[in-house]
């Protein structure tokens, strides 16, 4: 595989001492709350979509509805 020139060669040594020092436990904790959190903003924009759709139902029900005569 050619390499860049621009870039310079990367020392697998140097790859293993960077994440040797990273706390995995530490780093899928994170990753959990972040997906914790993604995912009640997603059930709160589900629960507003229920409600907007409930809502949009009612209305063509009501639409649907024959209007009372008014007074003659």
């Amino acid at each position: 595989m050619p390499t860049d020139p621009g870039v310079p060669p990367v020392d697998p040594q140097e790859i293993l001492k960077a994440i040797s020092g990273m706390n995995l436990d530490a780093i899928d904790a994170d990753i959990e709350s972040s997906f914790g959190a993604k995912m009640a903003e997603l059930d709160k924009m589900l629960e507003g979509l229920d409600d907007l759709v409930n809502k949009i139902e009612a209305d063509i029900q009501n639409l649907d509805q024959p209007k009372p005569d008014g007074p003659q």
